[in-house]
């Protein structure tokens, strides 16, 4: 880990040019609710991601991308690709898995509403806090059940490179 505040980010075979996204400020909404992310305040200079782990790259691109955010997007290794395009609409963080890493991530950026597959297995996503609220939506009709958000600060544009021949499991977030 480096700082208390982000972890390093290790240099893998995954090439990325920078590690943020351009993101929408909010998207459709079926609830009631809104919800806040903020975004970082500048974009880092290039990044190498570590593309092997999933897990290990979406929360390295959730560290540089927010500073803060009530809501996110908790996904597991199977149900990511069809997570991911409501994390990327909706503009939250997308984290993959349950382990502590995730649980400090969670603790870090403030989150207390979880977006997650339904039919899952919801007592490891309990575990990551006892006053989360856990929505599940249909990864097939996700962008209908996307919530409304609000962006604080500016998006800044990114350039994300993907070596294709690498088929590494990290490319469904680049996506």
């Amino acid at each position: 880990m480096g700082t208390a505040d982000r972890p390093e980010i290790p240099r893998r075979a995954f090439a990325a040019a920078a590690a943020l996204v351009a993101l929408a400020g909010a998207s459709a909404c079926t609830r009631g609710d809104e919800h806040a992310v903020e975004l970082a305040g500048s974009a880092p200079t290039s990044t190498v991601l570590p593309g092997e782990d999933l897990a290990a790259t979406a929360l390295a691109l959730s560290a540089v991308l927010y500073e803060s955010a009530d809501i996110a997007v908790l996904a597991s290794e199977e149900t990511v690709d069809g997570l991911a395009p409501l994390s990327s609409r909706a503009g939250i963080p997308l984290l993959v898995g349950t382990d502590r890493a995730v649980a400090e991530e969670i603790s870090r950026l403030g989150v207390t509403t979880a977006i997650t597959a339904e039919g899952g297995d919801l007592s490891a996503l309990e575990e990551l806090g006892e006053d989360l609220e856990i929505l599940e939506v249909d990864p097939a009709e996700a962008d209908a059940q996307a919530p409304e958000v609000r962006a604080d600060g500016s998006p800044v544009p990114v350039t994300l490179f993907v070596d294709p021949r690498l088929e590494l499991p990290a490319q469904a977030i680049a996506a």
